[in-house]
């Protein structure tokens, strides 16, 4: 199921890209606006776990971005 994502803050994420073996550094601005499906995860950080999500969009994969950087977007908005 995809969803409709908007970016909450500034984000720096890894971009993982179909038939690319390197990852790429994407910078996401806050309002930016994306169309993807969530593959929900936690991460153990030292502070504890942290919930974050894999965002399976159209130009790739943006790993490991945490919940706290974006909010769905209702279909009425």
């Amino acid at each position: 199921m995809f969803h409709t994502i908007h970016f909450r803050a500034r984000f720096v994420s890894d971009l993982q890209r179909p038939g690319k073996p390197r990852l790429e550094q994407v910078q996401l601005e806050a309002g930016h606006v994306i169309v993807a499906r969530v593959r929900p995860w936690v991460r153990r950080t030292s502070r504890g776990p942290v919930e974050v999500a894999d965002l399976d969009c159209h130009d790739g994969v943006l790993l490991g971005v945490p919940f706290a950087a974006f909010r769905f977007v209702d279909r009425d908005e």
